[in-house]
């Protein structure tokens, strides 16, 4: 490969300390195993098999494992998780593939209150088939697939965003993923120095802190407000999770009980380039339990 690492281009993940937003960088652990499994319609496990194995071969520090075709049927747990989706019409990625990923973002009091920063699982949606400018049914090429789902996996393993330039696989340029592909497909492994740049930092990097916009406050306030609600009911554990999406990003506390509560930063992105402070509007279960605890207010004034 050649050039310098892209690191500088990830969206990192959103973690709430205090009244700050803490920017993250998340990935699974180094050493651990991370089990691939794929299924569906129009799913192929030896283009898989050689997309994850290019991967594998050219990143130190994991282990990608690609399970049999039926990994996802199984009882083991499995890291990130591959739905092949054949219908051109079904709803899915508006290109060949997206991912989505959750990291732990929870507080380790024990460590100095060090973030975690641990991917916990990922899922990825990849096409078969598309429909072209004409309407006409294209399926993917080899090549174009594996490209594509090498790209994906890129993303589960935990780098958010495009690199801008350069050899990466996280770049969106498609001639670029096609020649990716057909070097899997020849048996190469892909040496990839923005992945391995992120596998070689900490998990739970801290790369920033944001403010929150003071119109935000009164979401931060009631939050408040309903995790000690919840941590009133009766001594519990809970964890934080995080995720990004396109445009924004949501962070979400969930309590033993089944309880969950959380944010949504729905300007994430924009306001990341921009530098300024950051959003925040409640997910729709802290609504759903602001809406309940406004009834009951005035059913005891009733």
């Amino acid at each position: 490969m050649r050039g310098a690492h892209r690191l500088g281009d990830l969206i990192p993940f959103p973690a709430l300390v205090d009244d700050r937003i803490v920017l993250v960088a998340c990935r699974f652990e180094t050493g651990q195993r991370i089990r691939v499994a794929g299924a569906g319609s129009g799913w192929s496990q030896e283009w898989a098999r050689l997309a994850v194995s290019a991967l594998d071969r050219g990143l130190r520090g994991v282990e990608l494992d690609l399970l049999d075709a039926d990994g996802l049927e199984s009882a083991q747990k499995v890291e990130i998780q591959i739905h092949s989706i054949a219908v051109p019409e079904a709803v899915g990625p508006s290109g060949l593939g997206d991912a989505y990923s959750e990291c732990d973002v929870s507080v380790d009091e024990n460590a100095a209150g060090q973030i975690r920063g641990v991917l916990v699982g990922s899922e990825i949606r990849i096409r078969r088939a598309r429909r072209d400018l004409l309407g006409e049914r294209r399926d993917a090429s080899a090549e174009e697939w594996v490209g594509a789902l090498m790209h994906e996996i890129a993303h589960a393993l935990g780098f958010v965003g495009h690199a801008a330039v350069g050899d990466s696989i996280l770049v969106r340029e498609q001639s670029r993923l096609r020649a990716a592909g057909r070097r899997a497909l020849g048996g190469r492994p892909w040496l990839d120095e923005t992945l391995e740049a992120l596998y070689q930092i900490p998990t739970g990097q801290r790369l920033g802190a944001r403010r929150i916009k003071a119109e935000s406050a009164s979401t931060i306030q009631m939050l408040a407000r309903m995790r000690e609600t919840l941590s009133m009911q009766g001594p519990q554990s809970f964890v934080v999770r995080s995720s990004v999406g396109d445009l924004e990003a949501r962070i979400q506390w969930r309590f033993e009980d089944g309880s969950r509560i959380g944010i949504r930063l729905p300007h994430w992105r924009d306001e990341l380039r921009g530098g300024g402070e950051i959003s925040l509007v409640a997910d729709a279960q802290m609504l759903q339990r602001m809406v309940r605890r406004t009834s009951d207010s005035r059913s005891l004034v009733d």
